[in-house]
């Protein structure tokens, strides 16, 4: 184990840090990129995590990796897969519990690991970009089984289960991780999660599809980047009415609905309190004027409850100052 030499520091550092203290560690192995007719690079060995499973708190990895160690993470908290490349699941049956875990990250690149327990998670973030789609069955599942989240996160893009895998390129021959122990058939109804308060939604057009499969009962945040006008009003109503949200918050970054859009949505969130818009070039004075107090006159035309308005490197023009007299404190 202390023969390579790309581990040597870290070996030194491990011992250094007694036999009780938690550890935080962040680990990377060599990219996993090449050109075309380039070699793979080697994978780097995670056989010095062995005597240490027990007392790993919060692990990160990415790179072209090894197979995990056999054992326990029996004080794993927190943990964040990203570009990594490890052999078949097989190899990952090894680590057989990880009952402290509760948050987890993949970005980039979605793969099965045996050890999560996806029903205890409280935190789940999928940011995978463009590389790495993931199919909507497996999506669904995934979800499907984590009926104690807190906070989601969906940053991906979505493939339809009949696309095959060249089209997309998303995955590698010799990398690729069996994933379909993680089921493929998603729940026919929508999904209760009883507990979520905060989602953040990046699936470009997809936002509507997934709220279709969604009920967030104590949903309080609702953040949603790059919405475009391909937001069906209906499926918006139909995920509000059924969820019955305190929604308090909402954020748009990157928006790129239109005006109109924007209205709709803002009237079928009457409880929101706090609007924060990041980003934008569509927040006109017309619809900054609708959405502030004023004062002895009443209530704004939409969004009665609202106490903020977030502008965050966007452009007003027109903008009504005078107004801003009559705004709530």
């Amino acid at each position: 184990m202390g023969t390579d030499p790309d581990t040597t520091r870290l070996l030194t550092w491990l011992e250094r840090t007694g036999t009780t203290s938690p550890l935080d560690i962040e680990f990377e192995g060599p990219i996993d990129f090449r050109m075309s007719k380039e070699p793979q690079p080697r994978r780097m060995t995670l056989d010095w995590m062995l005597p240490y499973m027990s007392r790993i708190r919060h692990l990160a990895l990415s790179g072209r990796l090894g197979g995990l160690p056999p054992g326990n993470f029996d004080s794993l908290e927190t943990l964040r897969i990203g570009t990594v490349a490890l052999p078949g699941t097989s190899t990952n049956d090894n680590v057989r519990t990880a009952p402290m875990l509760r948050r987890v990250a993949f970005w980039r690149k979605f793969i099965h690991l045996p050890f999560i327990s996806w029903p205890v998670l409280t935190h789940l973030a999928i940011q995978l970009g463009t590389k790495y789609p993931i199919r909507r069955s497996i999506l669904l599942s995934v979800l499907s089984q984590c009926t104690a989240l807190v906070d989601l996160v969906a940053w991906c893009i979505i493939k339809d289960d009949d696309d095959s895998d060249e089209e997309d390129n998303s995955s590698d021959s010799e990398d690729e991780v069996e994933i379909d122990a993680v089921r493929r058939v998603g729940p026919s109804e929508p999904m209760l999660m009883r507990f979520l308060t905060s989602l953040a939604i990046h699936v470009e057009s997809q936002t509507a599809w997934l709220l279709e499969h969604l009920t967030l009962p104590a949903l309080s945040k609702f953040s949603i980047f790059d919405a475009t006008d391909v937001w069906l009003k209906s499926v918006y109503q139909s995920f509000m009415s059924r969820s019955a949200p305190p929604l308090e918050t909402l954020e748009l970054n990157g928006w790129l609905m239109s005006e109109r859009a924007f209205f709709r949505l803002l009237k079928d969130t009457p409880s929101v309190v706090d609007i924060i818009v990041k980003s934008s070039n569509r927040m006109s004075a017309s619809l900054a004027t609708a959405l502030i107090w004023h004062g002895q006159d009443g209530p704004s035309m939409i969004c009665p409850k609202l106490e903020r308005l977030s502008i965050e490197n966007s452009h007003i023009s027109n903008f009504p100052m005078n107004h801003l007299t009559h705004w709530r404190r």
